[in-house]
């Protein structure tokens, strides 16, 4: 598939893209590596490369990827919703809270991101806080 393109940051990302969506994850970073040689400012292609990754279970290097979207981009919320759940899933309970925090400011109204500060304010032993939060998640929202 890669063999085609042309030299162009955002052709390799969409090949990323599609070796993504095939559940073609080696190849998926391989294609963000390329895209990022051409354009190390892409945002885009740092996001897929840290979704791939993540896919992969090669959790702390999605990390990374992560961290550079942020770098560029503080707000981007599905970033940090992402970046949480890895830290969750390494057990990274704080670090996951205080992503998750930034989230929740971010999008205060975003039923799941609530759910998952619940998740890790009762992995950290935070029952009353937990319960708090799954309030806020299933408050109604019109």
């Amino acid at each position: 598939m890669a063999t085609d393109l042309n030299d162009s940051a955002v052709a390799w990302w969409k090949a990323g893209m599609a070796y993504n969506q095939a559940g073609r994850f080696v190849e998926a970073v391989t294609a963000c590596d390329r895209a990022l040689a051409l354009d190390p400012a892409s945002t885009n292609a740092y996001f897929l490369k840290g979704a791939a990754l993540a896919a992969l279970g090669r959790y702390e290097t999605a990390l990374d990827a992560y961290d550079r979207v942020l770098e560029i981009d503080p707000n981007w919320t599905r970033i940090l919703a992402n970046k949480g759940g890895i830290l969750y899933k390494l057990g990274r309970y704080k670090e996951a809270l205080d992503v998750y925090n930034r989230f929740l400011f971010l999008e205060p109204n975003d039923s799941p991101g609530w759910v998952a500060k619940a998740m890790i304010l009762r992995a950290l032993g935070y029952e009353a806080a937990a319960e708090a939060a799954e309030r806020i998640a299933n408050k109604p929202r019109w």
